[in-house]
């Protein structure tokens, strides 16, 4: 037995189930682009705090017998992020001074989506240590 179509064509039967299947796919690629720039953002924000590190490592040996610019490559690496320049000015004391560093990494690369390269600069200063007495003034 033939069921009568209500005020619908043989040819619309099924035409919800398109619109259901696009509406999905369009969610999907909303959703795609949202975790793309979160990706983006989250890797921006893991190379500035690498940056930072290095950069404070490196400081922290100025007035050592140490290579500032080694300590900043080490934490670099440690922190998943390459290190790309460095620059120590010291003060004419040599004990003082600023580093400068500057770190790339690497974010995305997952799916279709190619990987991309980020990169931060950071400055940390060593202020000289002021010699007190031990009165306190």
């Amino acid at each position: 037995m033939i069921r009568p179509t209500r005020g619908r064509s043989r040819s619309e039967r099924g035409a919800a189930s398109l619109l259901v299947l696009a509406a999905g796919l369009a969610l999907l690629c909303v959703a795609l682009g949202f975790a793309t720039i979160a990706l983006a953002i989250g890797g921006r924000h893991r190379a500035e705090a690498a940056a930072d590190f290095a950069a404070l490592a490196a400081a922290s040996r100025i007035g050592t017998d140490g290579d500032s610019c080694a300590a900043a490559r080490v934490v670099a690496d440690r922190n998943g992020a390459r290190l790309t320049g460095c620059s120590v000015r010291l003060d004419p004391d040599g004990r003082s001074g600023v580093v400068a560093v500057s770190v790339s990494r690497t974010v995305g690369g997952f799916g279709v989506l190619p990987a991309r390269s980020v990169s931060a600069t950071a400055r940390a200063q060593r202020l000289p240590v002021l010699n007190r007495s031990p009165g306190g003034s």
